[in-house]
């Protein structure tokens, strides 16, 4: 018996059970989604917070701390917002490492089983995939990871940008 060739074989050709390590593998990279997922909601959650308080610190009319309060609070916010885009760099980059580590498993896993190749690219198993570098490249959830990815990056900047705009209005 050979499993490198042919069609896919049945559960009991499947000694090894490399279906199921397959399915193991999608359900562990679906699982790490389901985290960038939480992480990437938590993370806005807390931004749309902090551009809130920023908006009403940098509308203060009171005239007692109209020079003070802004700048202060707004800085605080500030900082606050660049650790949490940081924090969020890290969490995200650490699933979307796993995914990468998940995805080269398949890759091994469907260039040492020709079949699986086969049932993979056919589209039987998963759609529209291709085997680059070890790893198995899935273009339409490759490219869902680009808003995980960068939105931690444009936060912080932008937290960077709000400070020096509060500063800099401070000095007028």
């Amino acid at each position: 018996m050979t499993t490198n060739q042919g069609a896919a074989p049945s559960s009991s050709q499947d000694p090894l059970g490399v279906l199921d390590k397959f399915r193991f593998y999608r359900e562990e990279i679906k699982h790490e989604f389901d985290l960038i997922t939480g992480r990437l909601n938590a993370y806005l959650s807390t931004q749309s917070f902090l551009v809130l308080a920023y908006a009403a610190a940098m509308n203060n009319t009171n005239p007692k701390s109209q020079h003070y309060f802004p700048l202060v609070f707004s800085t605080l916010l500030a900082i606050i917002g660049v650790l949490l885009s940081l924090q969020a760099i890290a969490g995200i980059s650490a699933a979307d490492k796993t995914i990468d580590h998940w995805n080269i498993k398949i890759g091994e896993l469907v260039r040492s089983h020709q079949w699986l190749g086969d049932e993979y690219q056919s589209g039987r198993l998963r759609a529209k995939s291709m085997v680059v570098n070890e790893k198995v490249i899935d273009p339409f959830h490759a490219g869902g990871l680009s808003l995980p990815r960068y939105s931690p990056w444009i936060f912080g900047f932008t937290w960077i940008l709000f400070w020096a705009l509060a500063f800099k209005l401070q000095r007028i």
